[in-house]
């Protein structure tokens, strides 16, 4: 059919538009809106990840406080530590959020606001009051002067350190006991004779000292009389079977790669420090930057 009539007929089979029914949503929108209660299971686990996260928190916000404070004092920044910190911080805030089983039981509750406000703050705290701690602390004296002197002195060790503290407190009118584990005094600081074919071969075990740091015991070897004999630092070793000595070092002994390593290693030690290398041990330090075990 052409004409109007087709017109008319194409415009009736256009839909309208939807009808409400308005009273209908106002009666859905009266109903109370009820949750499903968290299993026992559930709780469990938001208050274990709760407490699990209040101490990482902690110590995340203790560790970039300590790298601020570096960069304040001391004017220089690590980038891989402060941005290991802040990924961190990042982590345990957003992660626990986006958990689906955690989220069903509530994870913006009153315990969570607990975590994310009261952890860093209470480190913040912590933080300012070790340092008022610090600054306002009396000095103990290390020294016990209030002793009794008529009681005897214990000194364990009869090696030389040993001899000569006790001989320091018998001149000066205490009494002393002397504890050795071995069957002879002197520790290190003697002569082993070693029988060969040849006859007796003594091998000096003695210790090396400093004349000027080792002012006492000079005296102690002056009072009874005791040789000394002036000889040069032994620094001298072996390694993988082959002679080495630290006072004329040659290349090669240790190879390429260890020596490399420990060319490496002197480079690392003279880089500005920061709190976080007196931190960190030094096994850790090792591993973390690629040393291999021949270097430990």
């Amino acid at each position: 059919m052409d004409g109007p009539d087709k017109f008319n007929d194409y415009q009736a089979e256009i839909p309208g538009p939807p009808i409400i029914n308005i009273e209908a949503v106002e009666a859905d929108a009266s109903k109370p809106v009820s949750r499903r209660r968290p299993t026992k299971l559930e709780r469990m686990l938001h208050v274990s990840l709760a407490c699990c996260m209040f101490p990482l928190l902690m110590l995340a916000t203790i560790v970039l406080l300590f790298l601020m404070l570096t960069f304040v004092w001391k004017g220089n920044i690590d980038i891989v530590a402060h941005a290991s910190v802040v990924v961190t911080l990042l982590l345990v805030t957003l992660v626990p959020c986006h958990l689906s089983c955690v989220g069903r039981c509530g994870i913006r509750s009153c315990l969570w606001r607990y975590v994310f406000i009261g952890a860093p703050l209470i480190a913040l705290v912590a933080f300012i009051g070790f340092f008022l701690g610090l600054f306002y602390s009396t000095e103990e004296v290390l020294l016990n002067t209030s002793y009794d002197a008529s009681q005897a002195v214990l000194v364990v060790g009869t090696g030389p350190s040993g001899l000569s503290a006790a001989w320091m407190l018998a001149k000066s009118g205490r009494k002393v006991v002397l504890l050795e584990a071995t069957d002879d005094i002197g520790g290190h600081s003697k002569t082993w004779v070693e029988p060969t074919e040849q006859g007796d071969f003594p091998v000096d075990i003695g210790y090396i000292f400093n004349n000027v740091n080792y002012h006492h015991y000079i005296n102690f070897t002056n009072y009874f009389g005791y040789p000394r004999v002036d000889t040069a630092l032994n620094t001298s070793g072996a390694f993988n079977g082959r002679y080495w000595d630290n006072v004329h070092a040659e290349r090669g002994v240790f190879g390429e790669d260890l020596e490399a390593e420990v060319d490496r290693f002197l480079e690392l030690v003279q880089q500005p420090d920061d709190t976080l290398r007196y931190l960190t041990p030094l096994g850790a330090f090792l591993w973390w930057h690629g040393f291999s075990d021949d270097f430990y």
